[in-house]
């Protein structure tokens, strides 16, 4: 049996019939590639906690000062998504995706071998850059793919950044717990490479013809904020903290209040995410939604760049209390802004059940 744009809704002589299980195929594909991107930034704080007790512990680095090696990964990672979905809507993923998952490995490749602030920055640096390639695909083709069901193909991509968080918070606790750190980050980039070849084995974009937020601070900044905050209020173990957020993605005063406020993130951004990428989807053309969705992460991808500083910066000087006021403010400006963008595309109207 075969459909119009994977169960959408093009019809007439112009409609390209494709068959159901190759749509899917490419959910795979992304959802892999989601894994070893946005899955392994969702553990990015956990490289912090090590470097700040082993490599930069005799040095005079704050938590503040290593957390932008993190976040200078992340926003690269989107800063890039504008030109890389430029390239991906004019001529597809069987060069970019390749070149681009090949640059990202080799990156972590040559971490392995990296012991200075200066080292770890150059690898992320390159590695940020590269990794717009997987993720802006990953994305962006189910856009070309998917109409009806795109909300549902975006969440079942979405949900590779909650299931990676999950299995690098494991792995890398077992990694640094028993190995060097050049054997783990070996072992490491060895699973990366098993992801990509299979994000880049099944992701293709589809023959289908041309036609005719301030929420993300909060998001950028709990990845990278998360095993500091447990670390300086000595609430719970970092790495099974990421791994309880990352399990809230998909479905105080003590280790267990803090568990369960990182449950609540995750399951909140973990629904959150896929909704921000489907508006945008749903706003564009088809054949632009590269353009788009990069775009939109590149004015994102400053959020990722001055997030997690900032928040380590009023954690270290004023304390977890009014670094949750700041998170509290960041995520009522997002509320408020997204409400007024539905109020202007209803044409200035309210009403709560109709779609936008």
């Amino acid at each position: 049996m075969a459909t119009a744009w994977a169960t959408g809704s093009q019809t007439g002589p112009a409609a390209t019939t494709i068959p159901d299980v190759e749509p899917w195929l490419t959910v795979w594909g992304s959802f892999c590639l989601t894994v070893a991107t946005y899955g392994l930034h969702s553990a990015i704080g956990l490289f912090q906690t090590y470097w700040r007790g082993h490599q930069l512990a005799a040095g005079d680095y704050s938590d503040s000062s290593i957390s932008w090696i993190p976040s200078i990964f992340g926003f690269l990672t989107c800063f890039f998504a504008s030109p890389t979905g430029v390239l991906f809507d004019l001529y597809g993923s069987s060069v970019l995706l390749p070149v681009s998952s090949a640059v990202y490995l080799l990156s972590f490749l040559g971490l392995a071998w990296s012991a200075t602030y200066a080292q770890f920055m150059a690898c992320f640096v390159v590695a940020g850059i590269a990794a717009a390639g997987p993720t802006t695909v990953a994305f962006s083709v189910v856009g070309h793919w998917f109409r009806v069901r795109r909300g549902l193909a975006l969440g079942l991509v979405t949900v590779g950044a909650a299931f990676g968080g999950i299995f690098f918070s494991l792995l890398l606790k077992a990694l640094f717990g028993r190995l060097s750190w050049r054997d783990a980050i070996l072992v490491l980039s060895a699973v990366l490479a098993c992801l990509l070849a299979t994000g880049i084995a099944f992701v293709r974009k589809p023959p289908v013809p041309k036609r005719g937020g301030v929420y993300e601070l909060v998001l950028f900044v709990q990845w990278g904020s998360i095993p500091t905050y447990s670390v300086t209020t000595g609430l719970g173990d970092p790495f099974y903290l990421m791994v309880v957020y990352n399990i809230g993605a998909i479905v105080g005063t003590s280790a267990g209040a803090l568990g369960a406020v990182v449950v609540l993130m995750g399951i909140t951004t973990g629904s959150s995410v896929p909704l921000s990428a489907a508006c945008v989807m749903t706003l564009c053309e088809p054949g632009k939604v590269g353009t788009w969705l990069g775009s939109t992460y590149t004015v994102v991808g400053f959020a990722s760049l001055v997030g997690n500083p900032i928040t380590l910066a009023i954690l270290d000087n004023w304390g977890a209390t009014a670094l949750v006021g700041f998170l509290g403010g960041m995520l009522c400006t997002g509320l408020a802004t997204a409400l007024a963008v539905r109020w202007v595309c209803l044409e200035r109207r309210w009403t709560w059940l109709t779609r936008v």
